[in-house]
């Protein structure tokens, strides 16, 4: 009889732990690590032979946030620039610009407008008055994006000018921009 008893509680506390999921910690299944990590990424398209390029200048601890700046490299005096920017409206979302000090080193007043379409920027940034260019290498404009969706997409320069202080054209200025890719 005492067997009995001891073989009833034995089956007892067996069918608790499993209707209790077994113990043991962790339920016996894998683990669900949940979604992957945000990450947006910003591939130049290369400098070599690029006198206006579009780099990455930050990124966010979110990994859903971007600025790129677009950089003057070895240019000889430059006034001004405008460009239309196009980039996967899908993917990413702009959110601002600033002007860089390029243009206003010396003490300089620049005017730096944005237009955007869905999916493209209008940029102009210039000096302002009857001052010379700038030479040398630095930031034109820094522009900020957020990432709205997974996927990648090329960012393309097209429209592209650069002047001189006498508003001629710049022709052997090259703009060199380059690709995204976002996940979340």
């Amino acid at each position: 009889m005492r067997r009995s008893r001891s073989l009833t509680a034995l089956c007892g506390v067996l069918l608790l732990s499993l209707a209790c999921g077994g113990g043991g910690g962790g339920g016996g299944g894998p683990v669900d690590p949940g979604p992957p990590a945000a990450a947006l990424t910003f591939t130049p398209g290369g400098t070599a032979g690029g006198n206006v390029v579009l780099l990455t200048r930050t990124g966010s601890t979110s990994g859903r946030d971007l600025e790129l700046a677009v950089e003057a490299r070895e240019v000889t005096s430059l006034y001004g620039v405008a460009f239309d920017l196009g980039y996967p409206a899908s993917v990413l979302s702009f959110e601002g610009a600033t002007q860089g000090p390029f243009l206003s080193s010396g003490g300089f007043q620049v005017s730096l407008q944005v237009a955007e379409e869905t999916g493209n920027l209008i940029v102009g940034v210039t000096r302002l008055g009857a001052v010379g260019g700038a030479s040398g290498s630095g930031t034109l404009v820094t522009l900020r994006f957020t990432a709205v969706g997974s996927g990648g997409g090329d960012l393309t320069f097209s429209r592209t000018r650069a002047i001189d202080p006498q508003g001629q054209a710049i022709d052997d200025v090259a703009f060199v921009g380059g690709s995204v890719q976002s996940t979340f």
